[in-house]
């Protein structure tokens, strides 16, 4: 006899996105006078912060778009210092 098991999976809320995307941008403003390595220290602890908070959500796609958004951003600071 065979098993299945499915396992339920949660999704992002439109809500919380914009707050990942506020965080990040807030770390990446132009004005902020944080320099590159602290700033990238920055973001790497409110991104590990938000990728365990929704460790177990389906994010496939998501994941992208903000990878996609942050590299422009970062580009942007290394660009305008």
């Amino acid at each position: 006899m065979l098993l299945t098991r499915e396992v339920s999976r949660t999704r992002w809320r439109p809500k919380t996105l914009n707050a990942v995307e506020d965080s990040a941008k807030r770390l990446t403003k132009e004005k902020n006078d944080m320099g590159y390595e602290q700033r990238k220290k920055a973001l790497r602890n409110c991104l590990q912060g938000w990728t365990e908070y929704f460790k177990y959500a389906d994010m496939g796609s998501k994941v992208r778009d903000i990878d996609q958004r942050l590299r422009r951003r970062l580009r942007m600071c290394i660009w305008k210092s």
